[in-house]
Formats: C-alpha cells, sequence, structure tokens
C-alpha cells in the first residue's frame, strides 16, 4: 500500500489513519527523532577538516617552493667543497726528448729540485710528476722499467737489505717483478723491472746522476 506522508506529515494524531499505517507512520516519526538525536550527539568537525586539508596543501605547495632551493643549495656546497679539495692530478707527457726541458717541467710541476737525469743507455719513454713526486717509464733493449721519485717515504717494505758501493738498497721480487727502494740526496726512489739485475743497476744509475742534485729544501 502507498501512502502519502507529506499529506499527513503534520497530522501525526491523525485519526483517520487504518492500524497499518498509523503504526509505519509512528515508526518514520522515531527513525526522524533518532536520527536527529544522532546528529546532535556527533557533530561533523567541519573547521577542523578543512584546516588539515589547508595545512596539507600548505605543506605541499612548500616542499615544491623549497625542494629546488634545496638542491641548488646542495650543488653549490658540493660545487664550493670540490674547489677547496686539494687536488693532485698527475701530469704526463711523451716529449722527453729534450731531457733539460723536460727536468723543468718536471721540477715545477713536482716541486722537487731536480737536475736533468742522464740515464745513459736508458731511453726515457713516457715523465710524470705530481706535487712531491716524478715517475719515468724506461726502455733499455727488451728491458722496461719504471721509476719513481718521491719528497716522502715510502710505505713499509719487507725486502732484503743489500749494501752495493757502500749505499743500502732494498730488494723484493714479486709478481714476476723486482722493486729496489733506496734515498739520495733527500729524495725517495723506487724501481721497478722484470729482473734483480736490470733493475739494481738502473739504481746505482740514478744514484750516479744524482749525485750533483741540491739537497731538498
Amino acid at each position: 500500500m502507498k501512502f502519502d506522508w507529506q499529506g499527513h506529515a503534520e497530522q501525526p494524531g491523525d485519526k483517520a489513519l487504518d492500524p497499518g499505517a498509523q503504526a509505519e507512520f509512528e515508526g518514520l516519526q522515531r527513525f526522524i527523532a533518532a536520527t536527529g538525536e544522532t546528529v546532535g550527539l556527533e557533530p561533523v568537525p567541519v573547521e577542523s577538516i578543512l584546516a588539515k586539508v589547508a595545512k596539507r596543501q600548505k605543506s605541499r605547495r612548500m616542499w615544491w617552493t623549497i625542494a629546488p632551493v634545496a638542491a641548488a643549495a646542495t650543488v653549490a656546497t658540493f660545487v664550493a667543497l670540490a674547489r677547496q679539495a686539494p687536488t693532485n692530478a698527475w701530469w704526463w707527457t711523451q716529449d722527453t726528448r729534450d731531457r733539460t726541458k723536460l727536468t723543468n717541467e718536471l721540477a715545477t710541476r713536482s716541486k722537487l729540485e731536480m737536475k736533468p737525469l742522464g740515464l745513459q743507455g736508458y731511453d726515457i719513454m713516457m715523465a710524470g710528476a705530481a706535487t712531491g713526486a716524478v715517475k719515468f717509464k724506461l726502455k733499455s733493449g727488451a728491458q722496461r722499467n719504471e721509476l719513481c721519485a718521491q719528497d716522502e717515504p715510502f710505505g713499509k717494505f719487507l725486502g732484503t737489505c743489500k749494501k752495493i758501493d757502500g749505499r743500502e738498497y732494498k730488494v723484493r721480487t714479486f709478481d714476476g717483478k723486482t722493486v729496489v727502494r733506496f734515498d739520495c740526496k733527500d729524495v725517495y726512489w723506487e724501481v721497478q723491472g722484470s729482473s734483480e739485475v736490470g733493475s739494481i743497476s738502473l739504481a746505482r744509475a740514478v744514484v750516479r746522476d744524482t749525485s750533483n742534485w741540491p739537497a731538498q729544501r
């Protein structure tokens, strides 16, 4: 049965209603009353919700505004630190024909007091320098050697001490190479070669050729 509740909404006590309609109408009134009480007891926190939403939106806007600035600041800091960091890059050259010119260049770059190395019988294939150190790649016939000089002692070296012409050389062979270390004219030297005889021979040549070097500052 369909009933026009709008026509009787303001007549809850109308006696013309039959018992079934009256009961349905009273149930509707109780539902409306209960709903009203519930809404009254549990108010929707509209202002609080709006405030939270606004705060989140503001936070997101701040992030997108601050993020590029923070990134730029990070990059600027990295660049500044990179500029302040000490650099000791190696300089290398194969232009080794003029040994006087080469020695002057190596001395300027390494800050070592140097004079040209004679190294008779050895061809300088390549030379390099960094602050406080120089290196040479040498060839003598089929023999290949590396020669390094620096102004500070090398690290720990478990080699055999050999005394030749009143000078001590520390010798160690490993990985198919013989390494010889010694000091001369306030400079610490290292020779690497494929044979012990060849490495010691080059070390003795270095001692001979640096006899006229000035003392290092």
